[in-house]
């Protein structure tokens, strides 16, 4: 569906559109508009990977300066180019740089010494992690569904009680979250040829891991299930019945539930839930980061002792990990026990006690009402899973949430922890993480996956040699205002004009006219006007240049010219000249 100033949102069933116009003085028409066919995958990137591997650092950057390829080394540099923006040379002086002078690691650029040997999890968050359009771009380029038609769910009944709120987003968001979660999992598993040792899911993500990785073959089911339930949809969320069941037990008639998310260690928090039988600790998300809920009056009061606390406040409220859940544990894990299928050298972890459980329906069922019931430790069933041999942990669905507090639990030690999707960066972090994957050793070939990518970018074919011209002539370029001061030297001095004169009063020699004041009089300011004529011709008279008389009708008076108006003589001198030419 295409948006407005974003990128278009995948449909999973063909759309069809209808136009209708009501014309001037006709009769309203109208047309139904249907898919030709099934959409075409569309990519915004088109990667492909280039590998440089060598025994240590130096034998890879003498690879990369002389551009071998080759992955048969221990230490590898994976340099990851879009071929839509970007060109090889400039990706690998990035990478270049980045080895030679440090900083942070340049996106879709991976390197490191030697393999991560070890075994690999499959990591799975809440249903908390989902957003607005989480998987959309990658949904586009691959053009999967959102599921498989077996496992998608069916339309969400309306709520059969007026007067409660609408639980229906958080059924919702952790259904979105399994989704992009599954579809993660076609693209580690069926792309990248990735096999999971463990899955390690976190709340709602335990259910996500079962469903994913196969042991839950019927999620259709369980969808169905939970939405014609009483369960999600009013006792753990929208009235919160079970919770105010609880509470009214602790004399408790009105409230509100809230969660927080403090940073304190749990010794801390604990010593803060003294005394508080209305708020929990939730969940342990790193060892020095918790989620406490319950009703707000008592988790405000508990945040008074420990600090502020940062408000959950996205939506996604829901009873869990609490003894308010207890109300509705028999629905709950009946809810829960569901046909399984084997799924041969994978441990599930329940994030509840740590420890892996065995698949089939009662041990499901109870590791799940166990999760939901009582607080979760996060850091508990991370260090065990990395006691047990894991050392890859790559994040499936929404976020990039798990892997962050997987980083911050295993801190230094020997391990590699990825996530597949950041708000934002869609295929761009699927590259990003694949890269380290592939410098790792642990994904084999990205080219399947990079193959699909650049056919759905549809790249436009080699166009062949060709000339290329410049369109205008070089541009010219003034020197810049840092150039030394240049100074002309000065121009010789000229030596004064002289122009003869003669003086004042003299007679006028033969072709001179000299005009006359007004009183006839030679003036002493009139200017001496020379007219030149031929060496044999005497001096020019009026009888040379024969004027007509004036009509009487245009006879004016003379006109008499000022002292120093040297018209009369220009006009003398320009009759002498007249008269030379005629001769």
């Amino acid at each position: 569906m295409p948006r407005s100033g974003a990128a278009a949102l995948p449909a999973d069933a063909p759309l069809t559109a209808c136009a209708r116009v009501t014309p001037l003085g006709a009769s309203p028409m109208s047309v139904r508009l249907r898919p030709a066919g099934p959409p075409l995958p569309w990519s915004s990137i088109a990667p492909r990977s280039h590998v440089f591997s060598g025994a240590d650092r130096a034998e890879v950057l003498a690879a990369l300066a002389d551009g071998r390829e080759s992955d048969t080394g221990p230490a590898r540099l994976v340099v990851v180019v879009d071929q839509v923006s970007e060109t090889l040379r400039e990706r690998l002086a990035v990478a270049r740089h980045w080895l030679t002078s440090g900083g942070p690691r340049p996106d879709r650029i991976a390197y490191q010494d030697a393999p991560t040997s070890g075994e690999v999890a499959f990591v799975f968050p809440s249903g908390q992690a989902s957003y607005p359009g989480c998987g959309a771009e990658l949904r586009l380029a691959l053009r999967a569904p959102r599921t498989e038609e077996a496992a998608r769910p069916g339309p969400v009944p309306e709520p059969r009680h007026p007067t409660g709120t609408d639980p229906v987003p958080v059924v919702t968001r952790i259904r979105d979250t399994t989704e992009l979660a599954a579809l993660h999992g076609e693209i580690t598993q069926s792309l990248l040829g990735l096999r999971p040792d463990a899955a390690i899911g976190f709340s709602s993500g335990e259910s996500t891991a079962l469903i994913v990785l196969g042991a839950w073959p019927d999620a259709a089911g369980l969808y169905q299930a939970v939405s014609d339930s009483d369960v999600f949809r009013f006792d753990l969320s929208g009235e919160f019945r079970a919770a105010h069941r609880f509470w009214r037990g602790h004399g408790q008639e009105r409230g509100r539930w809230a969660e927080y998310l403090v940073h304190a260690t749990p010794a801390d928090v604990r010593a803060a839930l003294a005394g508080e039988p209305l708020a929990h600790l939730l969940a342990v998300d790193s060892p020095d980061t918790c989620v406490i809920g319950g009703l707000d009056a008592a988790c405000r009061r508990v945040l008074d002792r420990i600090g502020p606390g940062l408000p959950m406040a996205d939506g996604y409220r829901m009873v869990a990990h609490a003894p308010e859940a207890n109300q509705v544990a028999a629905a709950f894990r009946a809810l829960h026990r569901r046909p399984t299928s084997p799924t041969p050298g994978i441990r599930y972890y329940s994030a509840a006690t740590g420890e892996p459980y065995p698949v089939d329906p009662d041990h499901v069922a109870d590791a799940l009402l166990t999760q939901m019931t009582s607080t979760l430790d996060y850091p508990k069933v991370v260090e065990r899973a990395w006691t047990d041999g894991v050392r890859v942990l790559i994040e499936h669905g929404p976020q990039s949430g798990r892997t962050r507090s997987i980083r911050r639990i295993l801190a230094d030690r020997d391990h590699l922890a990825v996530a597949l999707d950041v708000p934002g960066r869609g295929l761009r972090q699927l590259c990003d993480a694949v890269a380290e994957l592939v410098a790792a050793g642990v994904c084999p070939d990205p080219a399947p996956l990079f193959g699909r990518l650049t056919a759905a970018a549809r790249l436009p074919a080699d166009p062949g040699r060709t000339i290329t011209l410049p369109a205008h002539p070089p541009a010219i370029r003034l020197p810049g205002t840092d150039h030394p001061e240049q100074r002309m030297e000065p121009a010789p001095v000229s030596p004064p004009a002289t122009v003869p004169t003669k003086p004042v009063g003299a007679p006028a020699g033969p072709g001179t006219a000299v005009p006359s004041d007004a009183q006839g009089s030679a003036s002493p300011r009139a200017r001496a006007v020379p007219v030149a004529r031929a060496a044999s011709i005497g001096p020019v008279t009026a009888a040379d240049h024969p004027v007509p008389p004036l009509a009487p009708a245009n006879r004016r008076a003379p006109a008499v010219a000022a002292a120093d108006d040297p018209v009369p003589a220009l006009a003398a001198a320009h009759h002498a000249r007249l008269a030379v030419a005629q001769r």
